[in-house]
């Protein structure tokens, strides 16, 4: 969970990382405008914890970071691929 002092508000991150915000059908852990309703939060937190969205979107966090540690990204194979052809071409970079 993430706080944002200037919305006041409660954040989960890797579902606000992964999830569409604007979503309609968006829980307030994912909206731009976060979780604030104090009073409900103990079982709220709980919940969301267990939902399966959010262990879909913790999953797709954590193998990220995975990747990123790993330099297996796309931008780095898309880059590699880039350089090989410019050096199989002879063409300058």
């Amino acid at each position: 969970m993430a706080y944002s002092p200037s919305k006041a508000s409660l954040f989960c991150f890797c579902c606000r990382l992964f999830e569409n915000a604007n979503s309609s059908n968006a829980p307030k852990f994912y909206s731009t405008d976060g979780f604030n309703t104090w009073w409900k939060l103990n079982p709220k937190v709980a919940n969301h914890g267990l939902s399966a969205q959010h262990n879909e979107h913790f999953c797709k966090w954590k193998d990220l970071e995975k990747r990123l540690r790993k330099e297996q990204t796309i931008d780095k194979k898309k880059n590699k691929i880039y350089c090989h052809r410019k050096l199989n071409n002879g063409m300058k970079f």
